[in-house]
């Protein structure tokens, strides 16, 4: 789901992206392609953006252009002079003539030193293509409203139970009835007797619940996401008598199936095709969106990728394309194999700082700068084996001597 966050422009590279940062703030910081950047940008604006926060990072989906205050347009202008006259000079200023002073004083805010004049000579955008987003996965209730109508009737509550919140939702509901049993000096519930006959008509709502989830992917099996396809398929219990669900998990998993190739083929597709464009940062972008878990690079995409980004990465870049190299590189796949020949010697403290924060995913690039990385951490033991489960010692022949 997209939230709200204030950002800042930092800098601007090129004609295709711009950096960031959080609004009075160092971190969080990224880029931002220009297609999706409002007309008439400047370094230092504050606008309000519209993101996606997901393990690749921040992913800005839209920003809109901060508000201006507009001026009133009944302004009385003082002018005052060295020479005695009256001491007030009223002068009415024509619209149209203020209108034209207030947008040559917005060009020349725009032409400060230092600006990418390239960028500002641009007038007219591409409009950044719609995303479609896949349609959400509504399970119905048919079959689970089966399965309960087929209960005895004083089963059917364990069976709503069961339905709400599985066997902890049916334990619950026992404690709280035999308190209020208890409390009415009314004989209690039998508990052993109450989970025993819930433990019998579960499997048989799990089987209902993965049937309403199945359907509901079948009739949009082309147009959900393949996360949730996926999760569909791999909850499939083949084991079940029910005939259904073989049937409709072969059925979902040729669907997955094909669409993961032909999804994990376009993406390769557009990585290729942004490295055949000089547009590094773009097949960067890309490589880190994995279309299905189960997606990877060819050999032929990873070696393009990492040398591409070698290439860009030494001693004649300039710092913001440093700093966006570097954050693409970092949430990629290539982000181990890439291999900087060269860091800019007159780096700015914010290069620095931001390569070093970023070493410790580009083993590379700390080796360059001479950052210790920490090992990963080792594995955790949840469980030890405890002293009275290992295997008895044979007792010494001293021992059984003196015995």
């Amino acid at each position: 789901m997209a939230s709200k966050l204030d950002i800042e422009l930092t800098s601007v590279v090129g004609d295709q992206y711009w950096t960031w940062r959080a609004a009075g703030a160092r971190n969080p910081r990224g880029t931002v392609e220009s297609s999706i950047v409002y007309p008439g940008a400047k370094v230092g604006d504050v606008a309000r953006a519209e993101v996606v926060v997901g393990i690749e990072g921040i992913e800005i989906v839209s920003l809109h252009a901060p508000h201006v205050e507009e001026k009133p347009s009944n302004l009385i202008q003082v002018v005052g002079r060295q020479r005695e006259e009256p001491l007030v000079t009223v002068s009415l200023a024509q619209k149209k003539a203020r209108g034209e002073q207030r947008r040559g004083g917005e060009r020349q805010e725009r032409k400060r030193p230092g600006h990418n004049q390239q960028r500002e000579a641009r007038s007219v955008r591409k409009p950044a293509a719609p995303r479609i987003e896949p349609k959400k996965l509504r399970p119905g209730e048919a079959n689970r409203r089966a399965v309960i109508e087929q209960l005895l009737p004083e089963h059917k509550p364990i069976g709503e139970q069961l339905l709400h919140g599985g066997m902890p939702a049916v334990r619950s509901a026992l404690h709280a009835q035999n308190e209020r049993e208890k409390a009415a000096n009314l004989p209690l519930t039998p508990i052993d007797a109450t989970v025993r006959i819930a433990e019998s008509i579960l499997p048989k709502v799990r089987v209902a619940t993965w049937l309403d989830r199945a359907e509901a992917a079948k009739a949009i099996a082309q147009d959900i996401s393949l996360k949730d396809l996926r999760s569909v398929v791999a909850a499939a219990d083949r084991s079940a008598k029910d005939p259904r669900v073989a049937e409709l998990s072969g059925q979902l998993g040729a669907v997955l199936e094909s669409r993961s190739q032909a999804e994990t083929a376009k993406w390769q597709a557009e990585i290729s095709a942004a490295l055949d464009e000089n547009r590094l940062i773009r097949a960067l972008r890309l490589a880190s969106r994995l279309p299905d878990a189960t997606s990877k690079l060819s050999q032929e995409l990873l070696g393009r990728l990492s040398e591409a980004a070698s290439l860009e990465m030494n001693g004649d870049t300039a710092a913001d394309r440093w700093m966006v190299v570097i954050d693409a590189v970092a949430q990629s796949p290539v982000r181990r194999l890439v291999k900087p020949s060269a860091f800019p010697v007159s780096a700015p403290p914010e290069l620095v700082e931001f390569a070093k924060e970023s070493a410790g995913r580009i083993p590379a690039l700390a080796e360059l700068l001479g950052v210790t990385v920490p090992p990963p951490p080792k594995a955790e033991i949840f469980a030890k084996i405890p002293r009275t489960s290992r295997r008895p010692t044979q007792p010494k022949a001293s021992d059984a001597a003196s015995d």
